[in-house]
């Protein structure tokens, strides 16, 4: 590679938005940042880097292998680059903020991470969030997942292209823990579940787990998911296992959100478990049912602020914003007026005028016919019979 291309080139997974995709996200930013507000959520605009053992806490192993390491040349001590937003989030809530009612917060900002988990995956992702501190209760899992939902209604999904993938933490937690597993084996089936390993689980329970009964709960885990008759067989199923209210909360959930949002479709999956080492609750996903593609995801995370002297229950829920836009409605192209002379006589107010309205006027600065026809433009500002009107080209 040349040494020219290479001053040029991006590193791999790492993009940028050219003009139509960053108004499209500028856009998208205003609506959801609106939305949020009405529902209460408070914008907060945290640092790009701060020290590490602040910027990492809860957030586990892996998010640390994601985290650009730096040395503070002020303090000696090292800091990081955030790659995800919410511990951030947390520490705020927990310890600027430390209100007594429930802290509802709000967020958009670019992060950045050492790896990308896929090729399409970007490196450098506007994470737009919303978090829920301070309430424990079934409520304020409906108020994220309702608000989550309507985060997307916004932008221009519809109900009946949104798919809400939905599972709780407990479920699997609670089956572990009913059949007296060791660290080693419950580690084993965390693994196993994370990467639906179903043929090396047959093999592993046969080898390893001699109760029937026991056997039988630990592999129904990986049939129960589908459709939302998945709850009554689980409820089934998993009957003596201390799962039941777990599962009963997701039949909850369910219940209300579905009364608000009718045509929208769901799906169970009792044994996901993707952060569960984080999550202590709901977790839940959004897809675009057209391409089967996650768009959202949130859940209950009520362990974070414990580092911060300050434990309490939250959840909440993000997404990446370049992502997001790929799969909107593609918006309305914007009119854009071309002036071939600001300076003539009269142009320059007219100009001022159609600005105040909101217009784009886009100036030719004396350029050739030729080059103007690169500008885009899709009407022109000229001067007929001493007045100025704007003429589709």
């Amino acid at each position: 590679m040349s040494d020219l291309r290479r001053r040029w080139q991006l590193p791999d997974s790492v993009d940028e938005l050219l003009p139509n995709e960053a108004r499209q996200a500028e856009t998208t930013r205003r609506t959801v940042l609106n939305l949020f507000k009405t529902w209460g959520y408070q914008q907060v605009m945290p640092p790009l880097a701060e020290f590490l053992e602040s910027l990492l806490t809860g957030t586990g192993h892996n998010m640390e292998l994601k985290t650009f390491k730096l040395t503070d040349n002020m303090s000696g001590r090292q800091m990081g680059v955030r790659s995800d937003m919410t511990p951030q989030i947390a520490r705020i809530a927990s310890h600027q903020l430390r209100s007594k009612a429930p802290t509802r917060l709000c967020y958009v900002s670019e992060v950045l991470k050492t790896s990308a988990s896929n090729i399409f995956v970007s490196r450098n992702p506007i994470q737009v969030g919303a978090e829920l501190f301070g309430h424990s209760g079934i409520e304020s899992d409906i108020e994220v997942l309702t608000l989550a939902v309507d985060t997307l209604l916004s932008v221009g999904f519809e109900q009946k292209g949104l798919v809400l993938d939905l599972a709780h933490i407990g479920v699997v937690e609670a089956v572990i823990s009913a059949c007296d597993l060791t660290k080693e084996q419950q580690d084993d089936m965390y693994d196993m579940y994370t990467r639906k390993a179903i043929p090396e689980l047959d093999l592993y329970l046969k080898e390893n787990v001699s109760d029937a009964q026991k056997a039988a709960w630990l592999r129904s885990m990986v049939d129960l998911h589908g459709d939302l008759s998945v709850l009554d067989t689980a409820m089934d199923t998993l009957k003596g296992t201390g799962a039941e209210a777990h599962i009963q909360y997701v039949k909850d959930l369910v219940a209300n959100v579905q009364t608000q949002f009718p045509e929208m479709n769901w799906h169970i999956d009792l044994a996901e478990l993707r952060g569960h080492k984080y999550h202590t609750g709901m977790v839940f996903s959004l897809f675009d049912s057209a391409s089967s593609t996650e768009i959202l995801k949130g859940g209950r995370y009520d362990n974070i602020g414990t580092a911060f002297d300050n434990a309490c229950p939250a959840t909440g829920f993000s997404f990446d914003m370049k992502a997001l836009i790929r799969f909107m409605p593609a918006e309305q192209a914007l009119e854009r007026i071309l002036v071939r002379n600001s300076q003539a006589n009269g142009a320059k107010c007219a100009v001022a005028e159609l600005r105040k309205e909101g217009k784009i006027i886009v100036d030719g600065l004396g350029m050739s016919d030729e080059a103007l026809t690169e500008l885009d433009v899709t009407a022109e500002l000229i001067e007929e019979n001493g007045n100025w009107v704007v003429k589709a080209r």
